[in-house]
């Protein structure tokens, strides 16, 4: 599985000045509602933000942690110290 998306504006040529790692182990009984709340709520959100640039998430084949998201910034995002919230969505239906 890979996961890998831009905000809709080719920006994923251009390079960003930062880069945001995130990796993950989910409790396999709340892995598809993960799956599905990080490809329609999250990723999207996250994408909405000026100066997230690109997206993509790889799982691993052996060991783990089993996802390693990693995001593009641009320059003005870095510099403003932005870091992702814990979505509401996430902490309430996954507790995780």
């Amino acid at each position: 599985m890979e996961t890998i998306r831009d905000r809709g504006d080719k920006h994923m040529a251009q390079k960003g000045s930062g880069i945001f790692l995130v990796y993950v182990d989910i409790d396999a009984q709340h892995e598809k509602e993960f799956n599905e709340w990080y490809n329609q709520e999250h990723l999207p959100e996250l994408l909405a933000v000026p100066g997230i640039l690109a997206a993509a998430r790889y799982e691993a084949v052996k060991g783990g942690p089993k996802y390693l998201a990693f995001y593009e910034l641009d320059r003005a995002l870095h510099q403003k110290g932005y870091l992702p919230q814990k979505s509401e969505v996430c902490t309430k239906n996954l507790m995780i």
